[in-house]
């Protein structure tokens, strides 16, 4: 990703698997990429059901939020969210005891998120990331971005996004009392953006993780990071909005779950706290446009701590399970949903099952499979070794298939 610039994409336009956030139909059945199980798609889709016909029309972008040091934060600006304001023409019975509730609770959560900021805060750190571009002229020049990152351990682990390192050739950890550590980079996972630092140093303040799986939504918020890279140690709060959102990156669907908490360039990698002071997730992305707000979206820290579990014992993340097939999405082509078989390798475990280019896949497992995402992550829950029956659509045909995944070893 292009650290230079914040990962902002202005001008790409989400392509949705189970309903249009566009009026342009995705592109299926060109220009494959390499073999693998892969998805020929724009970057930074997004789906989920039921969007209102107003954003249909909208050309919108998701941003990824390492946030760039220097003039790129003003493209982010994208407005102040609105505030309430309670109609005084409206009658009440009990319109006095709800105002004074209201205001006891806004208290109450004012108080506990203080209590938490003041106990987790130097937990909370800043992650820089120098690195080289080449630009037109083929000149190396510099480049710098900026993130957030959180302790996990007393002896220097440090939890943030993978998209905020990426490219590094240096890494710099501040933590609240100023002090800078240069980080070493134990491991990153490209497919779930997740990075695992360290730093030399001990007795430090860590942040208490929570259960994503727990999550409620609704329930209470917030989130500390460093904004612009620049205001930092910024405190937003909100809601969750809702579970289980598909997030692309690069093409690679990521499970995250969205929150109106504001979510700008240099918050990603932080963490998101419950309101009992427990981090349940990794403020990651947020769509940039200026008719929109509030649609932020963090990676689950059940999924984070998974991934960096891995990381930490092997130095990378688990080798991923290899099906043997590069796919796209079928539905604009065919009047058949499912992942579109666009090449097969010929050392796969699908070559071997029977599977041939052109191939329409609607079922894996037990997974109705609509898109290419779906397939990617349903691939996603399995592991090497593993015999998935997968139900093909041929010549007018549904037929099942035997496909046993075998290792696709990540970049390290």
């Amino acid at each position: 990703m292009n650290t230079n610039n914040e990962d902002q994409i202005p001008n790409e336009t989400p392509i949705e698997n189970e309903f249009p956030l566009n009026n342009t139909p995705p592109q299926a059945f060109s220009d494959p990429v390499a073999v693998g199980v892969k998805e020929n798609k724009k970057r930074n889709n997004f789906s989920r059901k039921n969007f209102s016909a107003g954003i249909v029309a909208l050309s919108l972008s998701l941003a990824l939020i390492a946030g760039a040091i220097g003039g790129a934060s003003a493209g982010y600006l994208v407005g102040q969210r609105n505030t309430a304001v309670s109609n005084s023409n409206s009658a009440s019975f009990a319109a006095g005891d709800s105002a004074q509730q209201a205001t006891s609770i806004a208290s109450t959560t004012a108080q506990s998120i203080n209590s938490i900021y003041e106990t987790y805060k130097s937990a909370v750190v800043g992650v820089r990331n120098d690195g080289t571009s080449t630009n037109v002229f083929g000149q190396s020049t510099a480049s710098a971005s900026s993130g957030t990152g959180f302790i996990i351990s007393d002896d220097g682990y440090i939890l943030t996004n993978n998209h905020v390192i990426e490219g590094a050739d240096k890494v710099t950890v501040t933590l609240y009392n100023d002090t800078t550590y240069t980080a070493t980079i134990v491991g990153a996972d490209t497919e779930n953006d997740i990075a695992l630092l360290k730093i030399a140093a001990t007795g430090l303040n860590t942040v208490k993780l929570g259960d994503s799986d727990n999550l409620v939504v609704g329930e209470a918020i917030f989130a500390i990071g460093n904004p612009l890279g620049e205001l930092t140690y910024t405190v937003t709060a909100g809601i969750v909005s809702a579970e289980n959102r598909e997030i692309n990156e690069n093409g690679i669907p990521i499970n995250m779950f969205q929150t109106d908490v504001a979510i700008n360039p240099g918050n990603s990698g932080g963490p998101v706290f419950n309101m009992n002071g427990e981090v349940i997730g990794i403020s990651t992305a947020k769509y940039a446009a200026s008719s929109i707000e509030g649609i932020g979206f963090a990676i689950p820290i059940n999924d984070a701590v998974k991934v960096a579990d891995q990381i930490k014992e092997t130095g990378h993340a688990a080798t991923r399970p290899y099906m043997g097939v590069s796919v796209t999405d079928a539905d604009s082509q065919s009047d058949i949903e499912g992942a579109y078989v666009a090449a097969v390798d010929s050392d796969g475990g699908s070559a071997k099952a029977g599977m041939k280019q052109g191939d329409i896949i609607t079922a894996f497992g037990e997974t109705k499979i609509k898109s290419s995402s779906d397939l990617l992550l349903a691939l996603k829950a399995q592991k090497a070794g593993d015999s998935i029956s997968v139900t093909v659509y041929r010549n007018g045909q549904f037929i099942k298939l035997t496909v046993t995944l075998s290792e696709n070893k990540p970049n390290v």
